[in-house]
C-alpha cells in the first residue's frame, strides 16, 4: 500500500509539488467528502447503509465536486468509505487535527 510523505518529510526535502499535492487532497476532503457526507446524513442516509447512497444523492452529488481532483470527479459512496477508514482507527476517540489533515 502506498503511503504518502509526511509534511514535515516533504518541507525538508523542499518538495512543493508533493507539499502542495498533499494539501490539496486534504481540501478535497473538506470540500467535497466530508462536505458530501453531511449532506448524505441530512437526506436521510446512515453511515451503516452506504448501499443507499447513489440514490440518496443523486441530484445532490454534482454539487460536490473539487476542480483540483478533475472535471469527471463526482462524490460517490467509494470517497465516504475513504473517510470513514480514516475516522475508524480512533474508535471514537478525538481524533487530533494533524492526523487528519497532515498525516502526522
Amino acid at each position: 500500500m502506498f503511503i504518502s510523505p509526511r509534511p514535515s518529510s516533504l518541507v525538508a526535502k523542499r518538495d512543493v509539488t508533493g507539499l502542495l499535492s498533499r494539501l490539496i487532497t486534504a481540501d478535497g476532503l473538506d470540500c467535497m467528502v466530508l462536505a458530501g457526507l453531511i449532506e448524505f446524513l441530512r437526506q436521510g442516509g446512515q453511515i451503516t447503509d452506504l448501499r443507499s447512497f447513489d440514490r440518496l444523492m443523486e441530484k445532490q452529488k454534482a454539487k460536490f465536486r473539487f476542480p483540483p481532483f478533475g472535471t469527471d470527479t463526482t462524490l460517490g459512496a467509494g470517497n465516504i468509505v475513504g473517510l470513514l477508514k480514516i475516522y475508524r482507527p480512533w474508535e471514537g476517540k478525538a481524533m487530533p487535527f494533524s492526523a487528519l489533515v497532515v498525516g502526522e
